[in-house]
């Protein structure tokens, strides 16, 4: 019988799961603004190398939700006031640059789907559920992204929607 060669390892799955790890524990409060987080300390609790937890910090620095010192380490960012009307204004920036390109290539079957989102909204704001609303608000922009087809203006949209989601 044949041996079977071992199935590669998904190194960037597992670089982008310690992200999402590191960044739910940022975005719901378990680290706050100036905590100093450790790649020996990460990669401990999750049961990784330093190689994913220092390729997560870089990614979670990109989005702006921690900021890396050099010789000093990485620190879960404070946001100013003048970070969040940057942010919101880049935000309005890049979504009218997004509209105008998605108008070009929308569908039918798009414009259902945000017909629907808009209707969640709808209701979350009724139920008094922010987080809910701001992920379909999110959602809503993110689909308008990719269906503008450019992929650097999602990029860059892309890395406003974590510091966003602290703003509640």
């Amino acid at each position: 019988m044949p041996v079977r060669p071992l199935n590669p390892i998904n190194r960037q799955k597992l670089s982008a799961d310690v992200t999402r790890a590191l960044r739910a524990a940022i975005l719901n409060g378990h680290y706050q603004p100036g905590d100093h987080i450790t790649e020996a300390q990460i990669a401990s609790e999750l049961h990784v190398s330093h190689g994913p937890v220092r390729e997560a910090l870089r990614e979670l620095e990109a989005e702006e939700l921690i900021v890396i010192e050099s010789h000093r380490g990485a620190f879960v960012k404070a946001f100013t006031a003048d970070d969040v009307r940057e942010i919101y204004s880049m935000r309005s920036a890049l979504e009218t640059a997004m509209v105008r390109l998605a108008i070009e290539r929308v569908t039918k079957d798009n414009l259902t789907e945000l017909d629907a989102l808009i209707e969640e909204m709808r209701q979350a704001a009724r139920d008094e559920e922010p987080e809910t609303l701001i992920e379909l608000d999110l959602e809503f922009h993110r689909r308008l992204c990719e269906w503008s087809d450019h992929r650097r203006l999602y990029e860059a949209w892309h890395r406003l929607a974590s510091p966003i989601r602290l703003f509640l």
